[in-house]
């Protein structure tokens, strides 16, 4: 960098090429002829546009589970929000009046389809919808309104290097011509970014974002290509399960006939001669002497075993398990499937966590300051995404119960603090338990347990 004049100049300086690798003279590896240098990641990859995205949620149902089971999840077991020194769920019944699990569960799958997509909250506050919300005169939530990311384009960002949100969009430009009844001559409604819910899809660097329109990637994006694969090994399946059984029937003198000059019309009349009499009759008339047919059973051994890679390579891509995306039992000597079951649930807990939790407590705060509560402290509980069955909860209250006997005969804790503990279990058989009660002690026999 030079600086002459008070103007500064920088000069570009090519980055250093590496030359130190491992290379075989005798076999080529490492060199010039070697095969795994030709391979590179191809910079001009294009990227599927929203017809294209759409097309494949219609059409195909595996990239429609990949797109939607994980938000189908998320929003299953449901949640609740709690407010300290306040009974119950504040939110309840505006949660279900505005259908908050319905347009989070459907910006979710949006946000996975098309890369991005936001929930509009028509929030009352006296506020134009380009100006931040002012939660001192919010009196309601009117509406909540799904859009993708081709809908909602990022106008400006935060620039002030001090603000939490630095970087961040800060207002939206909505394009009405895209909603029902607009047209192309609608200006676009600015909206700020206090209004909006926002889902990503597949986070891009962001250089790539910005290309992007400040949005992600689909996550069909990075499996298309196994999409297609998957579905030409079914298509191919499928034809050869036609030719399982090809026919072979041989003709003396064929290639004489052949070389004729009606030779094709006269083999083609004999041919369908015999399906007519096969269909017919079933069965098929040929001459003795001069004609041969036999049905050659084709083997396609292993074929399973290569649709079954390409089905893993699918699922692996789609950090889903087998069982989940192609709804099949569990095969080899772990026919629970345990780990995928733990591995699934797991995931789908941290994204709701991650993209669900942050945009309710968002809108919880809105509903509660609407109804003179706008410092109120707000927490969100989810619910249990796997229930136990009748006998593993007879088997941990066993567990349990023996460990509790422990306990006590070493003097750790008492009967009281263990009756404690199962009348706060709301879960428990015993949650109604009277605590005023006294406390029978522990016969000697049960702890020698």
């Amino acid at each position: 960098m030079t600086k002459e004049n008070n103007v500064v100049s920088a000069h570009w300086v090519a980055p250093p090429s590496h030359t130190d690798s491992w290379i075989n003279t005798l076999s080529g590896i490492g060199s010039l002829q070697d095969k795994d240098r030709a391979s590179f990641a191809n910079p001009f990859e294009r990227s599927l546009n929203r017809a294209e995205l759409t097309q494949l949620y219609r059409d195909d149902d595996y990239a429609a589970k990949i797109v939607s089971d994980y938000p189908s999840e998320c929003v299953r077991a449901g949640w609740t929000v709690s407010v300290d020194d306040v009974e119950g769920d504040p939110t309840e019944e505006e949660f279900q009046r505005l259908q908050v699990r319905e347009k989070l569960k459907l910006a979710d799958e949006w946000s996975r389809l098309y890369g991005g997509a936001a929930v509009l909250m028509g929030i009352l506050d006296g506020q134009e919808s380009s100006e931040p919300v002012s939660f001192d005169r919010i009196s309601g939530i009117s509406f909540l309104v799904v859009v993708d990311r081709w809908d909602l384009v990022p106008a400006s960002y935060v620039s002030d290097f001090t603000s939490e949100n630095f970087m961040e969009v800060e207002t939206y430009w909505l394009q009405m011509h895209s909603i029902p009844g607009g047209t192309a001559s609608n200006a676009p409604v600015v909206i700020h970014a206090d209004r909006v819910l926002r889902f990503d899809g597949v986070k891009l660097p962001r250089t790539a974002a910005l290309a992007n329109q400040g949005w992600g990637d689909s996550v069909l994006q990075r499996l298309h290509r196994k999409l297609s694969r998957l579905g030409v090994s079914e298509q191919a399946m499928g034809t050869l399960i036609q030719e399982v059984g090809m026919g072979v029937w041989k003709m003396k003198g064929v290639s004489t006939v052949m070389s004729g000059p009606d030779g094709s019309k006269e083999l083609m009349g004999r041919v369908q001669a015999a399906a007519l009499g096969k269909s017919v009759v079933r069965a098929m008339i040929i001459d003795a002497d001069k004609e041969d047919f036999q049905k050659i059973a084709g083997k396609y051994t292993g074929i399973e075993k290569l649709y079954d890679r390409v089905a893993q390579a699918l699922a692996s891509a789609a950090d889903m398990p087998m069982t989940r995306l192609f709804r099949q039992a569990p095969g080899g000597l772990s026919t629970d499937d345990e780990s995928g079951r733990r591995y699934w649930y797991d995931q789908v807990d941290e994204r709701r966590r991650s993209k669900y939790e942050g945009h309710l407590i968002c809108l919880a705060k809105y509903v509660l300051a609407a109804d003179g509560m706008a410092d109120a402290e707000v927490a969100i509980h989810f619910g249990a995404l796997w229930q136990p069955t009748d006998e593993e909860k007879r088997d941990a209250q066993k567990k349990q119960a023996e460990t509790d006997a422990i306990y006590m005969e070493w003097g750790v804790v008492t009967p009281s603090e263990v009756r404690t503990r199962l009348s706060d279990d709301d879960d428990s058989e015993w949650g109604a338990m009277d605590l005023e009660g006294d406390v029978e002690p522990v016969p000697e026999e049960t702890l020698e347990l």
